[in-house]
This record gives structure tokens, sequence and C-alpha cells, in this order.
């Protein structure tokens, strides 16, 4: 009971936290400290983290992308909004299945890109994705335990990617 106890007071302190986090990110004074990063090696760094829980998930993770790619950005914003897509492409990529972290250039200055082979999202649920608290799952509305999240992780990547003048968003191959 302890040991149960002490899990929800955990994930309800990891949603507070997330909470603080996007109330802080829309204050006007809110800092980030932008430095020159190597777009690849920092997916490198965040695909070895991640590693582990992979291996024991029967899914394969790489890392694409040009070297001379840089991006500006707050590392550990930055890392943040990867390790939250990249948890989330974990959780939902089936055992012997892929997820590609990819760095490339693009118009508007570099895209990343973190890629699973899960089930497809049904695009109305697309447009919702990343706003705040929203879930597509059906089992996590039911069962909010279920994933041990509160629907925040994808609205923290879009907020983060916001502070930094860029934009996030969602595909799937709902074909």
């Amino acid at each position: 009971m302890l040991a149960s106890n002490l899990e929800e007071c955990e994930r309800l302190s990891r949603m507070i936290e997330s909470v603080l986090f996007l109330a802080r990110a829309e204050h006007p004074q809110f800092v980030t400290q932008l430095r020159e990063l190597d777009a690849v090696e920092e997916l490198t760094r965040i695909a070895q983290y991640f590693e582990g829980v992979a291996d024991d998930g029967g899914i394969r993770l790489s890392v694409k992308g040009d070297p001379s790619v840089k991006l500006q950005a707050d590392v550990e914003l930055m890392r943040r909004a990867i390790n939250n897509l990249l948890a989330n492409a974990l959780h939902y990529t089936p055992p012997g299945k892929e997820i590609a972290l990819e760095a490339a250039r693009a118009e508007d200055g570099t895209r990343i890109v973190v890629a699973n082979e899960g089930a497809p999202i049904d695009p109305a649920l697309l447009e919702r994705i990343l706003d705040r608290f929203y879930r597509a799952n059906p089992a996590c509305k039911s069962d909010p335990g279920s994933v041990g999240s509160a629907g925040l992780g994808f609205a923290i990547v879009r907020t983060i990617m916001e502070l930094h003048g860029g934009t996030a968003r969602a595909e799937s191959d709902a074909s």
C-alpha cells in the first residue's frame, strides 16, 4: 500500500511540476539560455540515455542527420522536449520496431523529428494532441494511472518550441 501511495505521489509531483513549468513559460520574463548546439550530437546523447529502456522493450533507436546541422537552443529545454517525445514514442512503439530521431536543415531553420512505427492516430485526434491535458488514447482517460501522464508532455514540447520561435506538430499515417 505504501509503495502504491508513493508511486501516486510521484506521479502527482511530476504533473504539478509540468503545470508549473507551463505557467512559468507563459511569463514574459521567462529566460532561455540559447547557445549553438550540434543537433545530431544532442540526439545521439538522448538516444543513448534511453537505450536501456528501448532494449528492454525490444525497440531499436536510430539517429539520423547531417552532422553539420546546428541549432540555437536552450540545451535543457531542448533535451526536455526531445525526452518527452521519445518517452511517448517508446510507450507506443511495438516490440521489434524502430524509433528514428532525425536532425535536418529546413527552409526556416532546423527540423528535429522523432518518428516511431506505432499505431496510426486518427486525423481528428491529431488536431488536439498538442493541447494541455489531452490524451488521445481512450484507455488513459478511463485509468489515469495507466500511463503515468496527465496529457502534458506534448503541450510542454509545443511550449518549448514556441519559446525558441519554432513550432511543433504531430503527423500520423492513418491509412
